[in-house]
């Protein structure tokens, strides 16, 4: 289906400005316009978010506003052991040390399983996770033979950041290569370091459109793009550091 008329409509997103759009007022116009089934597609797009906010409710953090769930709901389904796949609160029963296996056993499990888009984005929010990691690691010190034991090792891309271990630098993929040089350059300063990496974010995710621009994946990328543009209004650096410390610790350690 296309939302010619809706997707027309949208203002512009340019990072480092404020949105003339919110994303709350977007999901109205999307409850609005969608079909069920398309805007459970744009709801999927936030996911990651809800697991993201597992933690930050674990550790009594705010919680991220682009989530699909309250704290409330988040609390009742952690109690009852409800909404999250299983293997969310099998891992949770290890302790919080533990928590980067439930995004290792997202991108292995419910982001494997989806089509077009879907897969792509999570494709790419995975890869690019685990390249930063390895970058991280190697900065620290840290084995990455350790550090990535959880991945899965039939794949392509975990094979190669292990099998570079002992280099001077991880051996991305030449479809990474950008962010190589991005993050070989990176400020020590943490919030030039998230600027440099949600640019980057901004700009792959635009480059994953395959569709025509009124499609339900123009949506969905102007949807990814305007979470992006609205957490950097609001996270500068006088008035959000401490969201910004918290954002780059979760960051460094999923």
């Amino acid at each position: 289906m296309h939302y010619y008329f809706l997707a027309a409509s949208l203002p512009d997103i340019e990072l480092g400005q404020e949105p003339e759009l919110s994303f709350s007022a977007l999901m109205l116009l999307f409850h609005e316009n969608l079909s069920k089934s398309d805007l459970a597609d744009i709801n999927r797009l936030r996911w990651l978010i809800d697991i993201e906010n597992v933690r930050k409710f674990i550790r009594d953090q705010p919680l991220n506003p682009f989530g699909l769930l309250t704290r409330k709901e988040i609390e009742e389904a952690l109690l009852n052991r409800t909404l999250f796949p299983d293997y969310v609160f099998d891992i949770l029963d290890q302790g919080e040390d533990h928590f980067y296996k439930i995004y290792l056993a997202f991108f292995r499990t419910e982001a494997t399983a989806e089509k077009g888009f879907l897969k792509r984005y999570f494709t790419f929010e995975r890869n690019l996770r685990l390249c930063l990691a390895a970058v991280r690691a190697k900065n620290v010190g840290r084995d990455l033979s350790k550090e990535l034991a959880d991945a899965d090792q039939t794949d392509f891309l975990v094979r190669a950041l292990i099998a570079s271990k002992d280099a001077s630098e991880p051996d991305f993929p030449f479809e990474l290569r950008s962010l190589h040089d991005l993050v070989k350059n990176l400020s020590d300063d943490p919030f030039e370091q998230y600027c440099e990496i949600t640019r980057y974010r901004f700009k792959k995710i635009g480059e994953l459109a395959k569709d025509y621009p009124f499609s339900l994946e123009a949506l969905m990328i102007y949807t990814l793009r305007l979470m992006l543009a609205e957490e950097w209004y609001y996270l500068n650096e006088e008035e959000g550091q401490k969201r910004l410390n918290a954002l780059i610790h979760h960051k460094e350690t999923a």
